[in-house]
């Protein structure tokens, strides 16, 4: 080995020993790459879809109202102001902040006497609490039907007007429809009236949903000091808890489940390197004897043989990771995120180095008299 003469070669020496190594012993070289390929590819295959799995498990569960806060003036003698769904939607841990009003029966306006539906104002962007399917957002002043909404009052295309009061003196044109999420499926029977002005308006409910899980909690602990009412002790806060812990659970047996799968897979991966890296180590027995008689290092054979198992696994993880990526584009599976698939092979990589640890001692340990000495 080149060097400084002490038997401790220069970092880019080590390397191109070690490539040399590796294209010269191919056998290993291969072992060692397809061990890790298929180490990678059956963990993208099983766990990865396991893991994006249980993501879309915590979706659907989020979606139907997980991260949901409620505060609702049931007596309606609270006074809680719309100004409030500007205050709580600008709180760090909220992602948006909802509003409604008092219902009241509507009408068609255009058929007097007709099948009512509940017409309410609402204060807050409405994009992000329902899903526009006809027509347009409404502006201030119009309105916004749900389909269920606008089959009952008879508006075939989703356009037409709202009318309630007494004398129907009090009405708005519906300008498009809309289909309710399930974060708040009681919107799925109502028209929404958007007000022309609506910081002062009297609202019944308000609606935040969290950022994440963990700041549930703190979000309800903190929307009673930053709501404006009249009587703060008549509005009610809650969370669905028991949602909640559910989703927790459901959570913490998938992700259980999955790192059993994917330990139990780079484990195997693991204990195959090392037979793979011991069984080439005692093939190049002879060669790391003259290696040492000729002044190399311990460190120097270790470092040879783990930048050899290094770059093995380098090509298997890429070659795993692009037959499990099309494997799911053939079967037409969802892909782990890309920070799993990374993080896979920062683990599948270190695992082959790791198991090259032991061969590489072994080698270096080994009197190069007695492997040079001829019977």
């Amino acid at each position: 080995m080149n060097g400084d003469g002490t038997g401790r070669p220069r970092a880019w020496a080590l390397i191109r020993e070690a490539l040399i190594a590796a294209l010269s012993r191919p056998v290993a070289t291969v072992a060692v790459a397809l061990v890790t390929a298929l180490t990678c590819a059956t963990v993208l295959l099983t766990t990865g879809r396991a893991v994006r799995a249980q993501e879309d498990v915590v979706s659907r569960l989020d979606n139907m109202g997980t991260l949901l806060i409620a505060a609702s003036d049931g007596q309606g003698l609270a006074g809680m102001m719309a100004s409030s769904v500007t205050t709580v939607g600008s709180m760090p841990a909220v992602e948006w902040a909802f509003g409604l009003g008092a219902a009241k029966d509507g009408h068609n306006a255009a058929l007097p006497g007709g099948e009512g539906v509940a017409a309410r104002p609402f204060f807050g962007d409405l994009r992000s609490v329902v899903t526009l399917n006809t027509g347009r957002w409404p502006g201030p002043g119009e309105a916004i039907a749900s389909t269920t909404a606008a089959a009952e009052l008879g508006l075939i295309d989703g356009v037409g007007g709202i009318a309630y009061g007494s004398d129907d003196s009090d009405s708005h044109p519906i300008v498009g429809t809309y289909r309710a999420d399930r974060v708040l499926k009681s919107l799925a029977n109502s028209v929404l009236i958007e007000p022309t002005t609506w910081q002062a308006a009297p609202i019944l409910y308000l609606y935040a949903k969290a950022i994440d899980v963990s700041w549930v909690d703190r979000v309800v602990d903190a929307v009673p000091s930053v709501i404006t009412a009249a009587t703060p002790a008549g509005i009610t806060v809650e969370s669905p808890q028991a949602l909640r812990d559910a989703r927790g659970q459901i959570s913490s047996d998938l992700a259980a489940s999955s790192r059993y799968l994917m330990l139990a897979t780079l484990a195997t991966g693991l204990v195959l390197v090392a037979v793979t890296m011991l069984a080439a180590v005692t093939d190049r027995k002879a060669d790391f004897g003259r290696r040492r008689a000729l002044g190399a290092s311990r460190s120097a054979v270790i470092v040879v043989v783990m930048v050899q198992a290094l770059v093995a696994a380098l090509v298997g993880a890429a070659v795993g990771v692009g037959c499990a990526q099309v494997v799911n584009a053939v079967a037409s599976a969802s892909s782990p995120s890309l920070a799993f698939t990374v993080g896979l092979v920062v683990l599948a990589v270190a695992c082959a180095v790791v198991a090259a640890v032991p061969p590489a001692i072994l080698a270096s340990l080994r009197d190069p008299v007695r492997v040079l000495r001829v019977p």
